[in-house]
């Protein structure tokens, strides 16, 4: 109860006649309902809000409760007092915050309740002085905040101390000061009002009676007392990034999908990539860049590994001129002298570029720079460096607990024009006379045992490596190229998913680094074409919606390329050390001629929503395609220039985003996605259709379909490649065969892979 009594404090004279409220309605009043003639408050602002009587109960609640008040309900009954009140003075004339708080003292007084008045005319009184403080009065708020402290022990200061345990296992006093410091230095708050959070604060747990107090609650305590005082922006430089309990136990336990069936070493991973993909939305992006990320409008890759580059393609030269490891460090080995040394120096540098790059790691012309060590070779020797080189990788993925990026280990059977005139770098890292040209023979020996091994590896995790097959310009004009390709279409034909790469451009040259990385990607953002159609719903419309949301995936690539750049700044202190070299005095990677992927996906439900007909179905669909995707060329052109960083167009192949895309699309437009979401045949989830896809399952021959889609891949990246569904049954190696070397001399698709149906 509100600890006063009528006798303590005799009744005002007039009390008992009719005025300040009706003398026969004696307080409390639980059954009696005020009247509320006026509806709204002035408030000091010139603005109208609604006016709530539990406002003016929780005020006189916090009041009696300095003095040792407890009760609430005769605080609502009081503030029922001042409503009858109020209304006998004003009638239905719209009250000021200022006649709310002058009745509330009036009522109060007359109602014997004479402490209470004044502890409310105190409590008034600071908040004044705090809105005074606004103007910039802040030792005032300090000395308030003191004296509140003072009125809450009594007038005395409390002897009991604080304890905190801290992130690093440790239990230290409380200390003020150091919530000050913190704030100033994480957030850049002036001290003087870090030192107001922090006296709040301070106060708060007092009257918590809370003694040994966690980091984790301090800093959610300040977060609170930031937004209270309208410092979000501060507060969100203050916050502290984590796992919640309950979801950090089921990734542990393995309850998760992610984490079923795996070891300690995946937990680990997952739970650091939630720290840090919280880090890179609130820290690396803008705030509308994320909100776009998170409502689906698109999707900014590797949140999870923000520190690294997106896509990296090397070339073996790199470890056969130089060896391994950073200079000056312990591990660091010289150029391998022999095959043996060679593939355990590859495996190595694997290992650390990996550590640097989001997605699977890709090593170019395997075959070819393994050719100087491997041309003395006999067969049979061959087949077995060819099953250490498989066994190598595969080991290697196993290591990771089974769900590591699988390197992909590229081969050409025809000598790469980028390599046909380059000098070989043999043992030792000596440069010799001899071109790769020349080496074509062993090279081709090391591919087609490399294919052998892979045919005859059952039980073996072959997912990893990944293999990659090229075929360049002069691919069937090499002796034995049919042949070859044969056998990597029986491959596929038992199930392995070979990614064939169609490289018709013959202008490559000789560089003059040959072990410099061959491609580079900083970073991706995917698209969601059919949600922009969704909300313009006409070509018009759409278009110029589609350049807003490429200039806003350019912003993104922007902001992670800087990142990166300060990463890279460090040198050899900094997070990308192992990119940050030099040899022959040359860096080894230079992030300024890297790239960033804007990708698409969805484009044939884009075009269905816009053209009521999918790209399969008319001419003139896939016309419109056509043009969106020009559309995204043109425009991600110019951004480039606008952002002095490389910007191409890409094709999204990655199903787990479309399923993403259309969950959250499902929900934003429910009645046009009903109709336009597709359902994968093989989960039964919803998604879009990859990329640029067509429909294979609507009326076109999958070569048709192919065809369709090399007129999308024109101007896109050329690693962006088709995927081709294959029936179960029906097909032979021969015939998979006959439709790549079709699929690269009559379309333009920058190159594919199956999928069984």
């Amino acid at each position: 109860m509100i600890h006063e009594s009528p006798e303590e404090h005799p009744a005002p004279e007039g009390h008992d006649h009719e005025g300040i409220f009706d003398a026969q309605m004696s307080l409390p009043l639980p059954f009696v309902e005020a009247p509320e003639p006026f509806s709204t408050v002035l408030k000091r602002n010139g603005r109208e809000e609604s006016f709530q009587r539990s406002k003016i109960a929780n005020a006189i609640f916090q009041a009696a409760r300095s003095i040792g008040g407890q009760d609430e309900g005769l605080a609502d009954s009081l503030a029922r007092a001042v409503t009858i009140y109020m209304t006998k003075q004003l009638g239905s004339h719209v009250p000021t915050v200022d006649h709310i708080h002058d009745a509330v003292e009036r009522v109060l007084i007359q109602m014997t309740h004479v402490r209470t008045a004044f502890a409310y005319a105190r409590y008034r009184d600071r908040r004044a002085r705090i809105r005074r403080l606004r103007e910039g009065d802040m030792a005032l708020l300090l000395g308030e905040l003191e004296e509140a402290r003072n009125e809450g022990s009594g007038g005395r200061r409390d002897e009991r101390s604080f304890f905190v345990r801290t992130s690093a296992d440790t239990i230290i006093s409380w200390n003020r000061d150091k919530i000050v410091e913190a704030l100033v230095r994480e957030t850049g708050l002036e001290s003087s009002m870090a030192l107001v959070v922090a006296m709040e604060v301070e106060q708060q747990l007092e009257s918590a009676n809370i003694e040994t107090l966690t980091t984790s609650l301090v800093r959610e305590l300040v977060a609170a007392r930031l937004v209270a005082h309208d410092l979000g922006e501060y507060r969100e430089r203050h916050r502290r990034l984590g796992v919640p309990l309950y979801d950090c136990e089921r990734i542990i336990r393995g309850l998760t999908d992610r984490t079923t069936g795996q070891d300690p070493q995946a937990t680990d991973r997952i739970l650091a990539g939630a720290v840090k993909k919280e880090y890179a939305l609130a820290q690396i992006h803008a705030l509308h860049v994320s909100e776009a990320h998170l409502e689906g409008a698109l999707h900014l890759h590797d949140l999870d590994k923000p520190d690294r580059l997106h896509q990296m393609t090397l070339s073996p030269a790199m470890v056969a001129a130089f060896g391994v490891g950073l200079p000056g460090a312990p591990d660091f080995a010289s150029p391998p002298r022999n095959a043996a040394t060679f593939l355990a120096q590859l495996a190595k540098a694997t290992a650390s570029f990996q550590a640097c790059v989001a997605a699977p790691l890709r090593w170019d012309a395997v075959n070819y720079h393994f050719a100087p060590y491997v041309r003395d070779f006999s067969p049979e020797e061959l087949n077995q460096f060819a099953q250490m080189m498989v066994y190598e990788f595969a080991y290697r993925a196993l290591a990771h607990g089974g769900d590591g990026p699988g390197t992909e280990l590229r081969l050409y059977w025809a000598v790469p024009d980028h390599l046909a005139e380059a000098r070989v770098v043999g043992p030792d890292g000596a440069e010799s006379e001899q071109t790769y040209r020349e080496l074509e023979h062993p090279a081709q020996q090391l591919a087609w045992q490399f294919l052998e091994v892979l045919a005859h590896s059952e039980g073996l995790p072959v997912v990893a490596p990944a293999v990659g097959i090229c075929l360049g310009s002069s691919f069937f004009q090499a002796p034995g190229s049919e042949a070859f390709l044969t056998k990597a279409a029986g491959l596929v034909e038992a199930g392995f998913r070979i990614r064939f790469y169609f490289r018709r451009d013959t202008t490559n040259s000789a560089s003059d680094a040959p072990w410099k990385p061959i491609h580079t990607a900083f970073s991706r953002v995917s698209l969601n074409l059919p949600r922009i159609a969704y909300a313009t719903g006409k070509e018009s419309g759409f278009m110029e919606a589609l350049d807003q949301r490429v200039a806003l995936a350019a912003l993104a690539l922007s902001e992670r390329y800087d990142f990166l750049e300060g990463l890279m700044e460090r040198g050899a202190a900094g997070p990308l050390a192992l990119l940050s070299v030099s040899r022959s005095s040359e860096p080894v990677f230079e992030l300024v001629e890297s790239c960033g992927f804007v990708s698409v996906l969805g484009l044939n439900e884009a075009v269905q929503v816009l053209f009521n007909a999918e790209m399969h179905e008319s001419d003139e669909a896939r016309r419109l395609g056509k043009r969106i995707v020009n559309r995204l060329v043109e425009k991600s052109i110019q951004e480039s220039r606008n952002r002095n960083i490389r910007i191409v167009v890409v094709g999204e192949e990655d199903n787990w985003i479309g399923q993403r895309f259309t969950d959250l699309d499902a929900l934003s437009y429910p009645k046009t996605a009903k109709t336009t979401i597709k359902t994968d045949t093989k989960n039964q989830k919803m998604t879009y259709e990859t990329g640029v896809a067509l429909r294979y399952d609507r009326g076109l021959s999958p070569f048709e379909a192919l065809q369709y889609e090399g007129d999308f891949h024109v101007g896109m990246d050329g690693d962006h490649i088709a995927t081709v569904s294959l029936p179960d049954t029906g097909l032979t190696r021969d015939t998979i065969a006959s439709f790549l070397k079709k699929a690269h001399t009559q379309t333009t698709v920058n190159g594919l892979c199956f999928q069984k149906e």
